[in-house]
């Protein structure tokens, strides 16, 4: 289930690439800056948000990274894609319920007014180093 999740997100991206869209000049320079500001949090300390309804679930089959970077560019096609797909997803009340209970750890990433999550041990692409 994992590869389809990934396939569907590189389809995605082709998608988006071939709306004939220019990547900015500093795409590098944002990719890096949203990588070093991704932080591992313990959700419980995101109530506040989850309670403004600003939090988005991303699959572990995706780089956390990248999701931030295409929401940064408000890249909204591809957005709505990952949507349709289940790829992202505001948190729903179920899940953010048995997050809370466990205490779960999540890696973090802002795209004001978004705090995008993911849970680490589900995360098939995320690294801080390396190409993304």
């Amino acid at each position: 289930m994992g590869l389809d999740l990934e396939l569907a997100f590189r389809e995605c991206l082709r998608y988006s690439s071939s709306m004939n869209m220019e990547p900015a000049a500093d795409d590098s320079a944002l990719r890096l800056k949203i990588r070093q500001e991704t932080e591992t949090i313990v959700f419980n300390d995101l109530a506040m948000f989850y309670a403004k309804g600003q939090i988005i679930a991303v699959s572990g089959a995706l780089n956390l990274v990248e999701v931030a970077f295409e929401m940064s560019r408000d890249n909204s096609a591809l957005i709505e894609e990952l949507m349709q797909r289940r790829l992202i997803w505001r948190m729903d009340d179920d899940s953010a319920r048995q997050w809370f209970a466990d205490r779960t750890v999540v890696l973090t990433s802002v795209v004001s007014p978004w705090v995008l999550v993911q849970k680490p041990g589900e995360t098939a692409c995320y690294g801080r180093t390396g190409d993304t």
